[in-house]
Protein backbone atom coordinates (compact mmCIF):
# COMPACT_ATOMS: atom_id res chain seq x y z
CA UNK A 1 0.00 0.00 0.00
CA UNK A 2 3.13 2.39 -0.01
CA UNK A 3 1.31 3.92 -3.55
CA UNK A 4 -2.88 3.82 -3.41
CA UNK A 5 -3.46 5.41 -6.56
CA UNK A 6 -2.17 2.40 -8.71
CA UNK A 7 -4.72 0.17 -7.14
CA UNK A 8 -7.40 3.15 -8.46
CA UNK A 9 -5.89 4.19 -11.60
CA UNK A 10 -8.44 2.94 -14.59
CA UNK A 11 -11.17 1.92 -12.22
CA UNK A 12 -14.46 3.51 -12.31
CA UNK A 13 -15.29 4.98 -9.44
CA UNK A 14 -19.56 5.25 -10.01
CA UNK A 15 -20.78 2.92 -12.81
CA UNK A 16 -21.41 4.46 -16.14
CA UNK A 17 -25.21 4.20 -16.60
CA UNK A 18 -25.65 7.36 -13.52
CA UNK A 19 -25.41 10.65 -14.87
CA UNK A 20 -23.46 13.35 -12.81
CA UNK A 21 -23.08 17.00 -13.01
CA UNK A 22 -20.19 18.87 -11.38
CA UNK A 23 -20.65 21.37 -8.53
CA UNK A 24 -17.31 22.65 -7.64
CA UNK A 25 -16.14 25.83 -5.92
CA UNK A 26 -12.24 26.51 -6.04
CA UNK A 27 -11.32 28.66 -3.15
CA UNK A 28 -7.34 29.43 -2.29
CA UNK A 29 -4.69 32.56 -2.21
CA UNK A 30 -4.18 34.98 -4.80
CA UNK A 31 -1.89 33.54 -7.27
CA UNK A 32 -2.27 29.87 -6.34
CA UNK A 33 -3.13 28.67 -9.54
CA UNK A 34 -7.43 28.67 -8.82
CA UNK A 35 -7.75 29.54 -12.50
CA UNK A 36 -5.93 26.91 -13.97
CA UNK A 37 -7.10 24.18 -12.00
CA UNK A 38 -10.89 25.32 -12.58
CA UNK A 39 -9.93 25.67 -16.70
CA UNK A 40 -8.56 21.66 -16.03
CA UNK A 41 -11.99 20.56 -14.34
CA UNK A 42 -14.12 22.26 -16.75
CA UNK A 43 -12.07 20.54 -19.62
CA UNK A 44 -11.98 16.82 -18.16
CA UNK A 45 -15.53 17.70 -17.04
CA UNK A 46 -16.97 19.72 -19.52
CA UNK A 47 -18.71 21.60 -16.52
CA UNK A 48 -18.46 24.97 -17.08
CA UNK A 49 -16.09 27.83 -15.65
CA UNK A 50 -17.69 30.59 -13.84
CA UNK A 51 -15.38 33.24 -12.66
CA UNK A 52 -16.93 35.92 -10.47
CA UNK A 53 -15.72 38.78 -11.86
CA UNK A 54 -16.97 38.08 -15.56
CA UNK A 55 -20.12 36.64 -14.02
CA UNK A 56 -20.62 40.30 -12.55
CA UNK A 57 -20.57 41.71 -16.03
CA UNK A 58 -22.57 39.40 -17.51
CA UNK A 59 -25.95 39.80 -15.16
CA UNK A 60 -25.23 44.03 -15.35
CA UNK A 61 -25.26 43.95 -19.56
CA UNK A 62 -28.63 42.04 -19.12
CA UNK A 63 -32.06 43.56 -18.79
CA UNK A 64 -34.15 42.64 -16.22
CA UNK A 65 -35.29 43.82 -12.88
CA UNK A 66 -32.64 41.40 -11.30
CA UNK A 67 -29.60 43.37 -13.46
CA UNK A 68 -30.98 46.88 -12.96
CA UNK A 69 -30.38 46.47 -8.82
CA UNK A 70 -26.84 45.04 -9.69
CA UNK A 71 -26.35 47.86 -12.11
CA UNK A 72 -27.91 50.13 -9.47
CA UNK A 73 -25.53 49.25 -6.31
CA UNK A 74 -22.21 48.79 -8.52
CA UNK A 75 -22.40 51.80 -11.14
CA UNK A 76 -24.36 54.02 -9.33
CA UNK A 77 -24.22 53.77 -5.62
CA UNK A 78 -20.49 53.05 -6.34
CA UNK A 79 -20.50 50.43 -3.69
CA UNK A 80 -19.40 47.16 -3.74
CA UNK A 81 -21.93 44.23 -4.01
CA UNK A 82 -23.30 42.59 -0.52
CA UNK A 83 -23.12 38.83 -0.02
CA UNK A 84 -27.17 38.43 -0.51
CA UNK A 85 -26.80 39.72 -3.62
CA UNK A 86 -23.90 37.88 -4.90
CA UNK A 87 -25.47 34.28 -3.44
CA UNK A 88 -28.45 35.19 -5.61
CA UNK A 89 -26.51 36.06 -8.80
CA UNK A 90 -24.70 33.11 -8.42
CA UNK A 91 -27.90 30.82 -7.77
CA UNK A 92 -29.58 32.56 -11.20
CA UNK A 93 -26.59 31.61 -13.12
CA UNK A 94 -26.62 28.06 -11.73
CA UNK A 95 -29.59 27.61 -12.44
CA UNK A 96 -29.94 28.49 -16.59
CA UNK A 97 -29.75 25.38 -19.00
CA UNK A 98 -25.83 24.78 -19.50
CA UNK A 99 -25.37 24.73 -15.59
CA UNK A 100 -28.19 23.15 -15.08
CA UNK A 101 -26.84 20.22 -17.54
CA UNK A 102 -23.25 20.22 -17.65
CA UNK A 103 -22.23 21.62 -13.93
CA UNK A 104 -20.05 24.19 -12.87
CA UNK A 105 -17.09 24.89 -11.87
CA UNK A 106 -16.87 28.32 -9.66
CA UNK A 107 -13.99 30.62 -9.00
CA UNK A 108 -13.47 33.66 -6.97
CA UNK A 109 -16.39 33.37 -4.18
CA UNK A 110 -16.68 34.77 -1.78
Amino acid sequence: MCQPSKYVLGVEAIPLDIKTTPRVVVQGLPKSGKTELCKRISTITGAVHLNMEELIESFVDRDSSFAAKVCEKLKKLGRDLDDLLLVQLIQKRVEMADCASRGWVLEGFP
